[in-house]
């Protein structure tokens, strides 16, 4: 996303209010990371457009177990 000076606070307002991160930082960009329902993403995204979005990759629905349990994969 583009950001300068007079921008950069802004966004990283709108990133810190939806609980986002913002995992790498240039002189005129940030890359921000959002995890959540595809309202929470709709959203955010509608916001940041303002600034200027450069690149945007959105996945699907992914899952992983929480704790010591694993997934099983098949034997190949």
């Amino acid at each position: 996303m583009g950001v300068d000076s007079s921008t950069r606070a802004e966004v990283m307002q709108i990133v810190d209010i939806f609980r986002a991160k913002i995992v790498d930082v240039g002189i005129k960009s940030l890359v921000v990371e959002v995890t959540g329902d595809e309202g929470k993403i709709n959203a955010i995204e509608q916001l940041l457009r303002q600034f200027g979005i450069k690149e945007m990759v959105r996945t699907g629905r992914i899952a992983m177990n929480r704790g010591a349990k694993v997934v099983q994969s098949e034997k190949r």
